[in-house]
């Protein structure tokens, strides 16, 4: 007998974990596989949070709204006024405990097998795994250097948007770095108001922008997006606070209230003091500005080493990865696992993002600018002795 949970796979991280466990080379592991910043999480903000969870044991310990706190959802409110100048009202947000988590939760808008989930491929894998862990038909969208990593809406017939219920949007986009402006963004929008589906769009990077010309923009002003649409934000990349399991949504009530029903099913909120701990950085734009930097200087590292070494990649202009083509017509899983034996530098292969992903690889800048100059020279000497 075949169990519905035999049919899951551990994730490509799960494997790379393993693989870092099993690490027994003379030469220092240099871990650029899962993306976790290294960053430290900000000083004064862990003192406030500390000191939240010390005097707040009368007040902040009770089961939280699992909307949000008062004082985080104003400081979300304020945010986005101030990224997209744009004025959300309180029933536009709510706070959940992650992405992932909110990944899943999107998935449960699928009803039964005949609806379909819409993924990118190369995608992050939770948006296809909870698809298929939800019993929904998963629709793989290619995400192809010739069209800028953005989905083709003409290579999709009507009967395929006909069956979706949501459709998941990743920019800035893990893992290949790419954007999509407001403009791109339309001509899906009016797919998903005409067709009747909801367009997830996972913004986790949207503060992490490493180009001038990238602009922000919000979807609010944009016709239909108040029942067709919803945004996921994120304070595990920009904040260097992975560990603390917090997020928030932003959409018009219809889609807010549907999407809190299925959620608070499940979830009875995030603890009080992480709350008021994001409310607090939110905040503190400087705390952003100075990552930004740190990933520009790390970035411009790899891209001189792989200028000099002929390796192709896409300039970044957001996240803190580089999406990388593997040299010497390898596959992706052959030439992360060749790279880190020899080397003992490990990448993510692209195949982990799905199988048109397999001739990149994923570089996570999440090492200090040492490393990745060491890094760089364990690579530069590999690759040289290749030829």
């Amino acid at each position: 007998m075949v169990y519905y949970h035999d049919k899951f796979k551990p994730s490509i991280f799960h494997e790379l974990s393993n693989l870092v466990k099993s690490h027994k080379s003379d030469l220092e592991l240099i871990d650029m596989g899962i993306g976790d910043p290294d960053i430290a999480f900000d000083k004064k903000i862990a003192e406030s949070f500390a000191k939240n969870i010390v005097e707040g044991t009368d007040k902040f310990y009770h089961y939280p709204s699992t909307d949000g706190h008062p004082i985080l959802k104003k400081s979300i409110i304020d945010w986005y006024e101030r990224i997209f100048n744009f004025k959300l009202q309180d029933e536009n947000v709510t706070v959940f405990k992650g992405i992932k988590e909110a990944i899943s939760y999107m998935c449960l808008f699928a009803n039964s097998a005949d609806d379909i989930i819409m993924v990118p491929d190369p995608g992050y894998p939770t948006y296809k795994l909870a698809a298929e862990t939800c019993g929904a038909g998963v629709y793989e969208m290619p995400l192809l250097e010739e069209n800028d990593y953005l989905p083709n809406l003409n290579d999709i017939s009507d009967e395929v948007f006909d069956k979706a219920k949501v459709m998941f949007l990743n920019y800035p986009n893990n893992p290949t770095g790419a954007t999509m402006s407001k403009e791109q963004f339309a001509p899906f929008l009016e797919k998903a108001v005409k067709h009747d589906f909801i367009i997830c769009l996972d913004r986790a990077y949207n503060d992490l922008s490493l180009s001038d010309d990238t602009k922000k923009w919000t979807v609010f002003d944009m016709p239909g997006a108040d029942k067709h649409a919803i945004g996921m934000y994120s304070m595990s990349k920009p904040y260097n606070a992975c560990g603390m399991r917090i997020g928030f949504a932003t959409a018009g009530k219809t889609v807010i209230e549907k999407f809190s029903n299925i959620k608070n099913v499940s979830d009875n909120g995030v603890f009080i003091p992480t709350q008021l701990a994001y409310a607090e950085a939110l905040q503190r734009p400087d705390i952003l500005e100075n990552n930004i930097k740190i990933y520009k200087e790390r970035c411009e590292i790899f891209k001189e080493c792989f200028d000099k070494l002929g390796i192709q990649y896409l300039k970044p202009k957001a996240t803190f990865y580089m999406w990388v083509k593997v040299p010497n017509g390898k596959k992706s899983r052959e030439f992360v696992m060749d790279c880190f034996k020899e080397t003992a530098v490990l990448f993510t292969p692209g195949i982990g993002f799905g199988k048109y992903g397999d001739d990149y690889f994923r570089i996570a800048l999440t090492q200090p600018k040492e490393k990745i100059e060491e890094a760089c020279k364990r690579i530069s000497m590999w690759v040289g002795n290749a030829h």
